[in-house]
Order: C-alpha cells, then sequence, then structure tokens
C-alpha cells in the first residue's frame, strides 16, 4: 500500500493545511518472530529464514568511533528556554514540578474551552468532508495517560485533573462518531454519498470518517483512526475499573454523547457510568470491523484486511499523487492493512478487554455479548497480530556484533507492487507506544486467554525491546563525533539513520520519542538520547514526549 505526501502522520501534521482533504495513515511494521514463542510456520507461508538467538540481557551503551560517548546534555540558552528542563532527579517534588510544568504549558484551557476547541475541530472539519486532525489529539491524550499514570500513586487529587481531562475529550470523540453525530446540512460533498454513509461498507459505521482523496473522494473510515479515538475511552475506562475509589466520582459536566444505560446530565453521570459507556463504544466500534477482521484457528497470523469494496476504486483524480495512493488500496482488496494501523487498535482494545473483563462491567446491563467478545476474542487477535508482526521483523548486526531490527511500513509482497518500503521513524515511534501498552496489560491478557483454554499467548519479551532500544540507539540516534557542525542529538528520519538529519524543518524526527521513550525499561539509554534529541530546540517539544519523558525517567 503507498503513502503518498499528502497522508496525514503522527509527527508530520504540520505539513498539511489543517483541513485537507482526508488520506488516511498508511503505515506498518513488518516483521520475524523475536520472542521464541511463536506458533509453527502455516502452510502456505514464506520462509523468513533463521534467526540468530536473542541476547538474554540489555546490550551496553552505544559505542562511536574511538569509543567515546557524547554527554547528554545540559540546559543552556543553546540547548533549552531558561526555566525549564527535564534533570535526571525523580523524586516526588520534582515529579510534580515538572508534570505542572507540562499541564500548564500545554493544557492550560479550561476543561469547557478543551471539548469546546474539539467540536470545533469536528464541525470545521466536517463543512469540507475532512477528517478532524486525529494525530494531534491523539498525542494530547497519550500525554493525559502518561500524567496520570506518574503522579497517581503520589498525589490522587493531582493526577483528578488529567483524568477529568481525558473523560471530557473522550465524551465529545464519541459525541462525533459518523453513528452518532446530530447531523445538519450542508452534507460534505462527497461523491455517491449522503452524511457520514462509509461509501465502502453501506452504513454509518461506529468510526470517524471524510471524504478520503485517496477511495475516489468518497465518505470512508479506517481501522486506524478507530483506535486513536477509541484509546483514550478505553484507557479511561481501565483506570477507573483498576480503581474503585474512582467509581463514584461525579463527573465535572454532563455528556455530549449519549449513554445506551444511564442518562445524561451530571445528575446520572459518575465515573462508574462513563467507564460502563467507554468500554461499550470501544468495543462496539471494534465490532464494526469484525467483518474485515482474519482470525482463524487454522492460522497463528491475525489481522484486519483492507475492504474488498477498494477493488473497484478507479483511481482517476486528476493528481498523479492522489491516484498512486488509491492505487495502492485498490491493489491491496482483502489483503492485511498496514502494522501500524493493526496496532492502533490493538492497544485501545487490550486496555478495553481488561477494563470489560471487571466486575462494574460485567455487572452492567446488556453487555453480556460485548464481554465475550472483550475476554473470548480480543485477546486472541491481539496474541496472534503480535505474531504476525514479531514473524516479519530483519534481524540485522553491526560491525561489533550487536543486533538489531529493520522493518518495512507493512507486511512485503503486497502494496507498492511488492516492494519493501523501510519504516520511517515517526511510524515506528507510533508502533513502539502501541507495544509498550500491550506489554504493560500482557500478563492479564495471557491470563484470559488461559482461562479460556487457549493456546496462544503475547509473547512480548525483553530480548525483543532490546533489539528495538538497539535500533534506536545505533541507527536512528546520530551525532557527528568527527564534525563540529555535523548533526549532533538528531534523529534521523528512517529507522536506517537515512537520510542523514539536519535541523532543517521535516528533515529530523526529534519530535517523535514519545513511542520510543518507554525503551529505556530495557535500555537507559534510550532516555536519555530521547531527553537530548528533545531538547536540541523548543520547537521539538511536544506534550507527549515530554510527558513520556517523565513517565519512564524512573529508569534512567
Amino acid at each position: 500500500m503507498s503513502r503518498s505526501n499528502s497522508i496525514e502522520t503522527p509527527r508530520r501534521r504540520k505539513d498539511r493545511s489543517r483541513y485537507a482533504p482526508f488520506v488516511s495513515l498508511l503505515a506498518g511494521i513488518a516483521a520475524t518472530c523475536a520472542s521464541g514463542i511463536c506458533d509453527a510456520q502455516p502452510a502456505g507461508r514464506p520462509d523468513l529464514g533463521p534467526r540468530a538467538p536473542l541476547p538474554a540481557t540489555t546490550a551496553p551503551p552505544p559505542h562511536r568511533p574511538g569509543g567515546t560517548l557524547p554527554p547528554p546534555i545540559t540546559p543552556g540558552p543553546s540547548k533549552a528556554p531558561p526555566g525549564f528542563y527535564i534533570g535526571d532527579a525523580n523524586d516526588n517534588a520534582t515529579i510534580i514540578s515538572d508534570s505542572e510544568f507540562v499541564w500548564a504549558r500545554f493544557f492550560a484551557n479550561s476543561d469547557d474551552d478543551e471539548a469546546a476547541g474539539i467540536q470545533t475541530e469536528f464541525d470545521n472539519a466536517f463543512k469540507v468532508g475532512a477528517l478532524m486532525p486525529v494525530w494531534y489529539y491523539g498525542r494530547r491524550t497519550v500525554a493525559l495517560v502518561h500524567l496520570y499514570d506518574l503522579v497517581a500513586p503520589i498525589d490522587p487529587a493531582r493526577a483528578g485533573k488529567y483524568l477529568e481531562r481525558l473523560r471530557r475529550m473522550a465524551d465529545v470523540f464519541l459525541a462525533n462518531r459518523d453513528d452518532l453525530r446530530v447531523l445538519h446540512a450542508p452534507y460534505p460533498q462527497c461523491i455517491g454519498t449522503s452524511g457520514t454513509t462509509d461509501a465502502f461498507r453501506g452504513r454509518r459505521m461506529p468510526s470517524w470518517g471524510g471524504c478520503a482523496a485517496d477511495r475516489d473522494n468518497k465518505w470512508n473510515t479506517d481501522v486506524v483512526v478507530a483506535g486513536l479515538l477509541t484509546y483514550p475511552m478505553a484507557a479511561f475506562a481501565r483506570r477507573v475499573t483498576d480503581n474503585p475509589a474512582l467509581q463514584a466520582t461525579s463527573c465535572g459536566s454532563g455528556r455530549k454523547a449519549p449513554s445506551l444505560h444511564f442518562p445524561n446530565g451530571v445528575g446520572g453521570c459518575t465515573y462508574a457510568s462513563e467507564a460502563i459507556r467507554f468500554i461499550t463504544a470501544t468495543l462496539d466500534s471494534y465490532a464494526g470491523y469484525r467483518h474485515e477482521m482474519h482470525l482463524t484457528d487454522a492460522d497463528p497470523w491475525a489481522y484486519f484486511t483492507v475492504p474488498t469494496a477498494y477493488g473497484q476504486l478507479a483511481c482517476n483524480s486528476g493528481d498523479d499523487k492522489v491516484n498512486h495512493a488509491c492505487s495502492g488500496y485498490r491493489d491491496t482488496a482483502g489483503k492485511a492493512i498496514a502494522y501500524n494501523e493493526n496496532l492502533s487498535l490493538m492497544k485501545a482494545l487490550a486496555e478495553a478487554a481488561i477494563a470489560a473483563d471487571s466486575a462494574l462491567y460485567r455487572a452492567s446491563p446488556n453487555n453480556a455479548g460485548r464481554v465475550n467478545l472483550a475476554v473470548n476474542e480480543a485477546p486472541r487477535l491481539i496474541a496472534k497480530n503480535f505474531t504476525f508482526y514479531d514473524q516479519h521483523l530483519r534481524t540485522k548486526t553491526l560491525d561489533d556484533g550487536t543486533p538489531y531490527f529493520q522493518w518495512d511500513t507493512q507486511e512485503p509482497g503486497i502494496g507498492l507492487l511488492g516492494k519493501h518500503v523501510l519504516q520511517d521513524t515517526a511510524h515506528a515511534g507510533f508502533e513502539m507506544g502501541s507495544l509498550a501498552t500491550l506489554l504493560q496489560d500482557k500478563v492479564l491478557l495471557n491470563a484470559m486467554l488461559a482461562r479460556a483454554g487457549r493456546r496462544e499467548s503475547l509473547g512480548l519479551s525483553a530480548p525483543l525491546f532490546v533489539r528495538f532500544a538497539n535500533t534506536f540507539l545505533r541507527r536512528i540516534w546520530t551525532y557527528d563525533f568527527q564534525n563540529p557542525n555535523g548533526p549532533r542529538n538528531l534523529l534521523a528520519n528512517g529507522i536506517d539513520g537515512k537520510p542523514t538529519p539536519t535541523m532543517a524543518p521535516n528533515e529530523n524526527s526529534n519530535t517523535g520519542c514519545e513511542g520510543w521513550a518507554p525503551l529505556a525499561e530495557f535500555d537507559k539509554w534510550v532516555w536519555t538520547r530521547c531527553r537530548d534529541a528533545t531538547f536540541v530546540s523548543e520547537s521539538f517539544w511536544h506534550e507527549d514526549n515530554l510527558a513520556a519523558l517523565l513517565r519512564y525517567r524512573k529508569f534512567h
């Protein structure tokens, strides 16, 4: 599947007009089995060859010619603005102070203003048939989850405002889901559809869409967007179901989106009812795409597929780049979608599945079918999708014997006439962030599988993450030891370190450390280099990468 320059990506939103015609994200990881727990190779699958044994411990700090390492950068006029720097101290007072800086810097508006702003984004985008900036809001909600998980153990009251902001944002997302949104003319001028009916699925989907230029300018929804906008719902619900003390909390305001089980308004809104509502919403979005899901007992791989109706795309827009992207969709109809598109929904589904297994949700009315999906099907899908991802990673070795991974945007053999398309650092970081959530949920998901008598398991392992850390430290992070004017503490746009990064706009990926930062658990140097890259310039500060640096500083 192709990826044109007009496609919105996690770190390239600034390159687009805010309401440019909607073109879905295409990206992915193509990978080979890193965990050693993969199922046997199924008949008909290509033999990807043997892989060297994985290291049992984390790799040593990266070295460069001469055997020296540049020191971590320190705050100064050319490195960071006066008054803020993420230092090494990780005591409670520092955690709170740093978290409050991120909150004040990026979330100073009120909850009401945040909600109103999101609604305006939806309304303005709808007028021109575009998709609202989902990646921007994806990084904001991820930042809130990081801040909440960091601060809740030491200051629950302060953490509560992060959770309430997350709830308010999730509520507006849900109110604007295609099948729930209250429509007002004029409708977007998509071809062959009215309102928000998905032209390729024949109904209003429990998802979020727009007029897709690379899908013949028809209204279209995508799995990746469903994952992005249900994750904050599932993350909120997971934290509420995990903590009974939160469940009686009254909502700070009434709901915008309808509830199946509870009346609207403050009087009927508690965090318990919100958790139930958000679990239901996440599972319904998942169920909306089940007809495009490949999941069988006969195959150890599972994934969502490209709609078969894409096979009828005309791809005659008059724009060569759009037609090229459209052709990629048409050529892959019925085949696996890109890996990070899959991982986007797996991340949300993992949180929702665990929350749905709670006593709170099991006791809620009319949800028995959803509990079955969440507890018996979702963990199996997640485990098999990881195996699909895992079995396409390619192990490479540096001159000193250090192993690292290289992978593509999607399964080789489909898209771009079967060519390998190497993954970029921004999308890879998004994938690492998704894997970090799956690792966090691994024990409980595997327990569900065991309880159901399933043989599958989610095979995430330390050696896997060590190799990803090596990719970041030895290929992506760039520091020119010889040339004082060369790149220093810059992240290359490609996971192979190419092209050589510069400070010019769009020629580095320094804003994209949020997903890489969790790898500090397996190699502390990842955290150091993420901090170094983030503080090269204040322009690289995003709420998600700063929040991730705070959350994972404990591994430094």
